[in-house]
């Protein structure tokens, strides 16, 4: 008698088994995908915020450093520097190219906005510099004209966890001693520009960046 020839093929046991198998290996695969995934996106943010940072840097030094030594009065009649801020503000008049609103000569304002809550903003407030002409009334005793308003208010930089402006004063060096080193200062309301503007800022998803230090290259208001 001939033996019977037993059919090719798997068993439903093992054919459970490699189901399983490849099952755990496509859920392994996908997970391996999605961390990939979400590191790469993780990876895209954080070079968008640095390279934001690294322009915003670039920006304030390139404009704050070419800032103009003006100094004039307010629409009613008060003196004013047109280069003065605190540690959270600044405020300085500088130039705009034609291609950029009118152009020409604008008030610059940067400052830091509160909404009421933990997140806090920078923001960029553009005045038209009108060359500040006094108010000096008629014989109608006329009301003085209102302060100029803002152009564009503009949100810089969102979710700001840290910001401080501070300023050191020019020392002319002792004819004994040499110079002296000026020490930093909250607040900046002189007729002189500062020697040195320092800005430190860090946005609350990014570590504290370096200070950045900025010099006017013009000295004296006139």
């Amino acid at each position: 008698m001939q033996p019977v020839a037993r059919s090719a093929g798997f068993t439903l046991l093992e054919v459970l088994i490699a189901t399983s198998i490849l099952g755990l290996m496509m859920l392994v695969l996908m997970g391996s995908l999605r961390v990939g995934a979400a590191s790469w996106d993780a990876g895209e943010n954080r070079m968008a915020q640095s390279e934001r940072l690294y322009t915003l840097h670039r920006f304030l030094r390139e404009h704050i450093s070419v800032a103009l030594p003006v100094s004039g009065m307010t629409a009613r009649g008060r003196n004013e520097f047109l280069f003065q801020g605190g540690s959270d503000f600044l405020e300085y008049v500088g130039s705009l190219p034609a291609q950029v609103k009118a152009g020409g000569l604008y008030r610059f304002r940067w400052y830091v906005s509160d909404s009421g809550s933990e997140r806090k903003s920078l923001r960029l407030a553009l005045y038209p510099y009108t060359g500040g002409q006094p108010h000096r009334p008629g014989p109608l005793q006329e009301e003085p004209p209102a302060e100029v308003e803002a152009v564009d208010d503009l949100e810089i930089l969102d979710d700001l966890a840290y910001f401080r402006i501070t300023y050191q004063a020019r020392l002319l060096p002792h004819q004994q001693t040499g110079a002296e080193t000026a020490e930093w200062q909250d607040e900046w309301e002189q007729p002189v520009l500062p020697a040195l503007v320092r800005i430190e800022l860090a946005p609350a998803t990014d570590p504290t960046w370096p200070a950045l230090l900025i010099a006017p290259r013009i000295q004296r208001i006139r």
